[in-house]
This record gives structure tokens, C-alpha cells and sequence, in this order.
């Protein structure tokens, strides 16, 4: 019922906003005309959003100076994909003791993760940081060395654009619009959506 509701307001709108051109496509599949669909993407303030020292945030943060840091920040749902990355992680580690997964947030798959990262004996390689301020994500951002968002389904997310802001590479999914950000190996790393291999190989590849 929802679905044919949104369609319905989609259709006769006069004039609809898309923050990627996957979007777009999306919209037009269901019936929205193309020429009343406007791509606006997100954007990014960038006084707050910016590069800043690796060495004073992780002291801020309480952070190890001599790890290699993997940061998520955002839902711990099951769209999000952050099961795949800590099961990707738990591989990892094993042959890269140097690195240390850093998960900021909440939510419904709290719980599973923690247990997941006991099953794997990688309780002393992740740290589970709570739900923070937005003001105070760019010290994050920039204390970390990769950013990673591994999700299922996405529309133009933000958390990749402050984390491009600050100059931080991004590993992310090709899904929805992410692949319209990370338009070359420069910024970061595509890899298939569930793909805990070729997660792995991408955050690998991005150290």
C-alpha cells in the first residue's frame, strides 16, 4: 500500500528531487516522467568537513597511534552491511595484526555484531563507539585510514562525502548512487554488494 501511495504522489507531483541518477532511474520505472525529475546530490559543509591532523584526532579519540583504522559510521542495520564487514574483518586480521575496525553507532544489530565479533576472537581488534554528534564526525573521519560503507542498497550517502571532505579514501558497495561518488581509484574502492572476499581484497587495497 505505501509503494502505490509514493507512487502515486511521485507521479503527480509537479516536480520531483533525486539526489542520484540511480535514483532517477528508479523513479522512472515506476512511472514518474524523466523530464520532472531534477538530480540534486547531496552536499557537504565544508567548514565542518575537512581535513584535519590523523595524530590529534586519535589522541582526542583515544585512539592507538600505531594501527591501521577502519572506521563505519552509521546504522548497525541489516541494509547497511556492517555483518558483511566485521565477518570481512574477522578474515583480515588475522594476516593484518596492525589493523583495527572502529564501529560509530546503533541500532537493531548491535547485539548480533558484539557476539559475532566474540565468535571470531577479534573482541581486542574492534571497538564499538556509541551514537555521536555530527559535529564530532570529522575528528573520526579523520583519525581513521579507510572508510568503509558496505551496504546492501543505498541513495546518495552523505557519510561518504564528509569522509571524501576530510581526504579519507572510502570502500564502499556499488549500489545506488555510491558508484556516481567513487568515480576513480583516487577516491576510494568499488566492490560488489555481499561480497565478503572482495570487501576484504578492497579495504586491503585501499591501505
Amino acid at each position: 500500500l505505501r509503494k502505490k501511495m509514493v507512487s502515486y504522489a511521485l507521479r503527480n507531483s509537479n516536480k520531483v528531487i533525486a539526489v542520484s541518477n540511480a535514483l532517477k532511474q528508479k523513479l522512472v520505472a515506476i512511472g514518474v516522467p524523466a523530464e520532472k525529475i531534477q538530480v540534486i546530490p547531496n552536499g557537504v559543509d565544508m567548514e565542518l568537513f575537512k581535513p584535519l591532523d590523523q595524530t590529534e584526532c586519535r589522541k582526542k579519540l583515544g585512539l592507538p597511534l600505531d594501527k591501521k583504522i577502519i572506521l563505519y559510521v552509521g546504522n548497525f542495520a541489516q541494509v547497511k552491511g556492517v555483518d558483511i564487514l566485521v565477518d570481512a574483518f574477522g578474515e583480515m586480521v588475522r594476516s593484518r595484526v596492525d589493523t583495527l575496525l572502529l564501529l560509530v553507532g546503533d541500532g537493531p544489530l548491535e547485539t548480533m555484531l558484539r557476539s559475532r565479533v566474540r565468535e571470531l576472537g577479534i573482541e581486542g581488534s574492534v571497538i564499538f563507539s556509541r551514537r555521536t554528534t555530527h559535529d564530532s564526525i570529522p575528528c573520526y573521519m579523520n583519525a581513521c585510514d579507510v572508510f568503509c560503507l558496505p551496504s546492501r542498497s543505498e541513495g546518495c550517502p552523505n557519510v561518504v562525502l564528509e569522509a571524501l571532505a576530510c581526504g579519507t579514501p572510502v570502500v564502499a558497495t556499488q549500489t545506488g548512487g555510491v558508484p556516481e561518488i567513487i568515480k576513480n581509484d583516487r577516491l576510494g574502492v568499488l566492490v560488489d554488494p555481499e561480497n565478503l572476499i572482495a570487501l576484504r581484497r578492497g579495504i586491503n587495497d585501499a591501505l
